[in-house]
């Protein structure tokens, strides 16, 4: 789904002409939308569904928040 090489056809095609009886792809995606219609169209035999909305990553959300702020006050106040 990425602009990475290889892509997501060749990637597919790879994994169907190796030994694997099935492909699943798991879903590294928040939510729904563009980008998970491309895993869901791209051939699997299993696509998880999107993360989601998680209490734990919500938490580590915020979390990344709180310390790019801290940062930011710092580097401020410091220049």
């Amino acid at each position: 789904v990425s602009s990475g090489s290889p892509g997501l056809a060749e990637t597919m095609e790879r994994l169907r002409s190796g030994p694997a009886a099935r492909v699943a792809l798991a879903s590294y995606l928040l939510a729904p939308g563009f980008f998970h219609a491309r895993l869901a169209a791209a051939g699997a035999d299993l696509v998880t569904p999107p993360l989601g909305a998680d209490p734990d990553l919500a938490a580590l959300v915020w979390h990344r928040h709180d310390q790019a702020l801290r940062h930011h006050t710092a580097t401020s106040a410091a220049g």
